[in-house]
C-alpha cells in the first residue's frame, strides 16, 4: 500500500468495545480510507491485475469464477496487448 502512499495505524481505539471486540473495524477504516482517496474502483482494479498475474504466471491452471474459465480472456490480454 506505500506505493498509493496508504498508511497503517498500530492501534485501532474504536475496535475495543465494552463486552466485545469487533474484529473488522480496521478492515472498516482502511475501506473507507481507499475509497475517499482513490473512490470506489480501486479495489476492483487492484483484483483485476492480481487476476491478470495469477493467470499469466500459471497458465495452464484453470481459473474459474461463474462458471467461466477466466483463462482465455487474460491470456489474450498477454499476447494482444
Amino acid at each position: 500500500m506505500k506505493k498509493y502512499n496508504l498508511e497503517t495505524k498500530s492501534v485501532v481505539p474504536g475496535c475495543l468495545r465494552p463486552g466485545r471486540f469487533d474484529p473488522f473495524c480496521y478492515q472498516n477504516e482502511m475501506n473507507e480510507e481507499v475509497y475517499r482517496r482513490f473512490g470506489d474502483v480501486f479495489i476492483d482494479s487492484i483484483l483485476e491485475v492480481s487476476r491478470t498475474i495469477y493467470i499469466n504466471n500459471h497458465p495452464k491452471e484453470e481459473y474459474f469464477e461463474d462458471g467461466l474459465d477466466l483463462r482465455g480472456k487474460y491470456l489474450l490480454k498477454r499476447n494482444n496487448p
